[in-house]
């Protein structure tokens, strides 16, 4: 079943409903997330996660600033 046939789709404003529900995990979701990183050892210290965000932010800088200023 594709994702237009389970009624997800556009919603109102014309954004993906489908992807605001996936970024919005509730705290449970994260705390059993968060302990299944742990037990695996997969969990990244704050400095490896510190890393990762920098890094994406350089490599996506342009396309950030430009959905600041439409977001305005």
């Amino acid at each position: 079943m594709g994702v237009a046939e389970g009624g997800r789709g556009r919603d109102a404003e014309g954004g993906n409903q489908l992807s605001r529900e996936l970024i919005k995990p509730t705290e449970e979701q994260m705390r059993r997330e968060v302990e299944r990183l742990i037990k695996r050892g997969k969990m990244p210290t704050l400095e490896e996660l510190c890393a990762a965000v920098l890094e994406a932010r350089k490599k996506y800088t342009l396309k950030i600033r430009r959905a600041q200023r439409e977001a305005k």
